[in-house]
């Protein structure tokens, strides 16, 4: 789930105009987990927040949910930012199950978690 995440994420042309390349790799501001070696923003990062057996049938898991955690933090076009992003999410078969600002003086932080059945 996180390489499919990762490549949609980094993929998407529209998502890495808004949210840049790194001066080092140029690589798109876009990481899993936290972003090493990168100090500007905006930035997108990631991970798995949660994964569970979730479907089961005669005693065996069909499926699991898989729960995805992503933070994007900008000065600026947070919210076009948000909505590609949401965007992308959907396009994988992801529904969003929490959405929310997190205080922050010095920049804008929004914090959005999805979740996703994955059958076997």
């Amino acid at each position: 789930m996180k390489k499919e995440l990762f490549e949609a994420l980094t993929g998407d042309e529209e998502l890495v105009s808004l949210v840049g390349r790194t001066e080092l790799t140029n690589e798109p501001c876009i990481f899993f987990n936290t972003p090493t070696g990168h100090n500007s923003f905006p930035v997108v990062s990631f991970f798995e927040k949660d994964g569970a057996d979730s479907v089961f049938a005669d005693d065996c898991c069909i499926a699991r949910t898989v729960v995805m955690q992503i933070d994007i933090w900008s000065h600026q076009n947070l919210s076009q930012i948000c909505g590609r992003v949401e965007v992308i999410m959907r396009s994988l078969g992801y529904s969003r199950i929490s959405d929310c600002d997190l205080p922050d003086p010095n920049i804008g932080h929004r914090q959005s978690v999805y979740q996703k059945y994955c059958y076997n």
